[in-house]
């Protein structure tokens, strides 16, 4: 190691040593940041409280001309890589499953999430089909309780737009997570009759089993 001793270090070099040391050192603070904040949803209600978008909602798409329920979706928005994913199950008119999507990128600029999806349909020809959605979240305190919103949808090449309201109900979330579909559709029975509440003015319409008329909504 005595060839070490004869390194003479001038201090250009000794600079850029500490200059690729303090890099180091920041990179090194920000993983372990990003791995505490990605673990932990009391920390990010701290940092993002007003904007905390997380956990489960009870989402509506509509067809504007209409004003008539076409689906239903429990949606989960959840903090994945860095990004705040929707992702969820989608029940028709009769409260049938029909079909699942998920986020696959997303941004959130404090206000609107934009998000592109891939979703599998019952019925639906478009296997794996893929498009752009949002939701615009308004200022609510503490935290937003509802959205709206809007997705592209490829069977009526149209736009569906999006109602929704979070799931604040601790035995309504319970169910939700043990993701067992009668419980699921118990909670989605409940919500809608909530949701009735505040606009009587849609409807849906219910549908023969053998109908291939549903619709996804993201």
């Amino acid at each position: 190691m005595t060839w070490l001793k004869s390194i003479k270090i001038g201090p250009i070099e000794s600079r850029l040593l500490v200059f690729i040391t303090v890099i180091i050192g920041i990179k090194i603070f920000e993983a372990i940041i990003k791995h505490i904040i990605s673990k932990s949803i009391k920390i990010r209600d701290l940092i993002f409280n007003r904007y905390r978008i997380e956990g489960y909602w009870f989402s509506v798409a509509l067809i504007k001309a209409s004003n008539q329920i076409r689906e239903f979706g429990l949606i989960e928005i959840e903090y994945t890589d860095g990004q705040l994913l929707p992702s969820g199950v989608l029940f028709d008119c009769n409260f049938r499953h029909v079909g699942d999507f998920s986020g696959l990128i997303a941004k959130f600029d404090g206000r609107e999430l934009v998000y592109c999806y891939k979703r599998r349909v019952e019925h639906e020809k478009l296997e794996d089909a893929s498009g752009l959605g949002s939701y615009i979240f308004p200022k609510q305190k503490p935290y937003p309780t509802s959205y709206l919103g809007s997705f592209f949808d490829p069977k009526l090449y149209a736009e569906v737009l999006v109602r929704g309201m979070r799931i604040t109900n601790k035995k309504d979330i319970k169910k939700l997570k043990s993701r067992e579909l009668y419980k699921q559709i118990e909670v989605i029975k409940i919500l809608f009759d909530t949701f009735k509440q505040y606009f009587p003015d849609i409807h849906c319409e219910v549908t023969s089993s053998d109908s291939n008329d549903s619709i996804s909504t993201p």
